[in-house]
């Protein structure tokens, strides 16, 4: 992998993540996701797994330039 793959792949979280905002500046908080415990959920399921994701892909790459 080169370096422009970490680069894209954490370009790709942060537009996971605008995309959330704006889902939520968008819609009424009754109607998205169950409200402020559903909003919750998602961001951490998607921080937790964008964050294991950028993790592995880090120590890949790490080892790949070995």
């Amino acid at each position: 992998m080169r370096w422009w793959g970490l680069l894209s792949l954490r370009c790709c979280i942060a537009v996971w993540f605008l995309i959330l905002i704006g889902m939520v500046l968008s819609f009424p908080q009754r109607l998205f996701l169950g409200g402020y415990w559903g909003l919750a959920a998602v961001g951490f399921v998607l921080s937790w797994g964008s964050g294991s994701l950028n993790r592995w892909v880090s120590r890949e790459l790490v080892s790949a330039a070995r």
